[in-house]
């Protein structure tokens, strides 16, 4: 769901499994300014930190992330979102939510300390990034191990997996603050 301040002024549906949505908001009148937001909800199912840290290879956290339709989902997502994101020089567009997998420029060989000691380069983010969009995050904090960014689980310390699963990118013209 998406609820705004702004008036939602385009609705670009469902995307499968009802896993995302995607609005066109009005944030400015004078003059008017446009902003493409989607949101995503994927599969929780097949946690690949969990495998991570209970020493499955990275062939295996792989195949889980592919079994968990996560994949099939921002696949699906991404498709639709092609139109504004050939437009995002004129309109801004916004990927965010909870995407229940870290991203890849989290699990670098600096911060394997802090993920079991394994790097991977999850499938999820990977893609958005070669659809062009970047990390929000990363680009105003780019040090994961100085800034983790932890969104799950922050309310069970260790040993459970500490991770930044609810992700924002962002293409276009958009300054971070």
């Amino acid at each position: 769901a998406i609820v705004s301040r702004f008036p939602i002024t385009q609705v670009f549906g469902l995307a499968r499994d009802a896993s995302g949505l995607g609005v066109r908001l009005r944030i400015g009148d004078t003059p008017a300014r446009d902003v493409v937001v989607w949101v995503v909800h994927l599969g929780y199912t097949s946690y690949g930190p969990y495998a991570a840290c209970d020493g499955a290879s990275t062939s295996v956290m792989s195949r889980g992330e592919k079994r968990s339709g996560r994949l099939r989902q921002i696949n699906d997502v991404l498709k639709r979102m092609r139109p504004q994101l050939s437009e995002a020089g004129t309109m801004p567009v916004f990927l965010l939510g909870d995407f229940n997998t870290p991203s890849h420029l989290d699990w670098v060989p600096a911060a394997a300390p802090l993920h079991c000691g394994v790097t991977m380069r999850w499938p999820v983010s990977w893609k958005v990034e070669r659809r062009g969009l970047v990390d929000v995050l990363r680009a105003v904090s780019p040090d994961p191990v100085a800034v983790p960014g932890v969104t799950w689980s922050p309310i069970f310390p260790a040993p459970e997996p500490q991770d930044r699963i609810d992700l924002i990118f962002s293409k276009g013209a958009v300054m971070p603050l």
